[in-house]
């Protein structure tokens, strides 16, 4: 796929997808940022995900132009490791996290995440994991108090 395909098109998903949800939020109560309704961050995510999506897509019309040729020998076939492996993660993740906890369940998403590149280290990937989940274990368990295991022998009960 040339430049203007892969860009191009991942821009045109992004900005569909920010449409969407702007127009979702509309059916909803937007309020002021210091009143927020629940139509507040769906427009605000689906704004910068339209405008996020726009640059993309920019990038990639632009990249095509400047590139006046280009050879068949750059051509690289479709590699499916990338997808399975985030498609692994989140699956694994999904089955995991009520009865594994929070930080095991993180832990395979990420371990299979990482494996979407070839050639990773395990030490990178354990390091950026545990750095990731302690990131999301304080913003939300304990900043925000969501219940959720941590642990499959630890209940967030401990953190309250």
């Amino acid at each position: 796929m040339t430049a203007l395909n892969k860009d191009f098109l991942a821009g045109a998903m992004f900005a569909a997808l920010g449409f969407v949800a702007i127009k979702l939020s509309f059916g909803y109560k937007i309020g002021t940022a210091g009143h927020m309704g629940p139509g507040y961050v769906p427009l605000l995510l689906g704004s910068g995900m339209a405008i996020f999506g726009a640059i993309i897509g920019a990038r990639g019309v632009v990249a095509a132009i400047l590139q006046a040729k280009e050879s068949t020998a750059d051509f690289n076939p479709w590699n499916p490791r990338p997808l399975l492996s985030v498609l692994m993660g989140i699956v694994l993740y999904g089955l995991l996290i009520k009865p594994a906890g929070l930080i095991v369940a993180s832990f395979a998403l990420l371990a299979c995440g990482g494996q979407a590149i070839k050639g990773q280290r395990l030490a990178e990937t354990l390091v950026l994991a545990s750095v990731l989940i302690a990131i999301v274990t304080l913003v939300f368990v304990c900043g925000i108090g969501v219940r959720i295991d941590l642990l499959p022998s630890l209940p967030v009960l401990l953190w309250s």
